[in-house]
């Protein structure tokens, strides 16, 4: 554990959840879908506690803006310092994933689904460590 990890705050997920407005079901399933993992996340299970800073940067990379902006308004992704030079390279490439995935798909006869799938989650691994080099350089 380095010494980044050890000075974070980490809580619990339903204080995840009021810090960032949005229901303890929806951190959940966050998790479950792996928008939050990895170094975010303390423990395993029902007693998992989150990595505040690392778990915000997964999301502003992780979550689709166009769906923040219809379904999200209230989700408070601005609690922590955000590391936005990375964030948001990273997101432009996230939105433009199913286009670079059917491109790849087709060219390499492969399933479209897959591709998108694979190449997303290996985005958001890219992103979310590009975060915490930004996050330890400030």
């Amino acid at each position: 554990m380095s010494d980044d990890q050890k000075n974070e705050e980490v809580v619990t997920k339903a204080r995840f959840a009021q810090l960032t407005r949005v229901s303890a079901p929806r951190v959940s399933q966050w998790i479950a879908e792996e928008k939050i993992s990895g170094d975010a996340l303390v423990g395993e299970g029902r007693g998992a506690r989150i990595r505040v800073a690392v778990a915000i940067s997964q999301l502003q990379c992780t979550l689709d803006p166009v769906q923040r902006a219809l379904n999200g308004a209230n989700t408070n992704l601005d609690i922590s310092p955000p590391a936005r030079g990375a964030s948001q390279i990273i997101q432009v490439f996230l939105s433009a994933a199913g286009e670079l995935a059917l491109s790849v798909a087709v060219r390499f006869n492969l399933p479209p689904h897959d591709v998108e799938r694979h190449l997303r989650g290996e985005l958001r691994k890219i992103g979310a460590r590009a975060a915490r080099q930004e996050g330890a350089e400030t």
